[in-house]
């Protein structure tokens, strides 16, 4: 009974996301992945920040993470980091 009641809210939960716009998508990835690499007492590494992101953007219904400007990821120090993908 708890797995149908679980499966059921899972699916109305990916139903809503599909219905978010990409560009929104986009920024909260964006918001996630700056908040996120900013927080040094976390001590996590460039490579975790980038894999968790990677994530983050799977759960909200991207197919891949958003390319991100060379410039921004040159300023977060994320340039030649696995798993960001610089807009060239």
């Amino acid at each position: 009974m708890v797995f149908k009641a679980v499966t059921r809210i899972h699916s109305k939960i990916e139903g809503s996301m599909e219905k978010i716009d990409s560009d929104i998508k986009e920024a909260a990835y964006h918001a996630w992945l700056g908040y996120y690499n900013s927080i040094r007492e976390i001590g996590r590494e460039k490579t975790n920040v980038a894999e968790l992101a990677s994530r983050f953007s799977e759960s909200i219904g991207l197919q891949r993470p958003p390319f991100v400007f060379r410039k921004t990821a040159m300023k977060m120090g994320l340039k030649d980091i696995l798993g960001i993908r610089i807009r060239r």
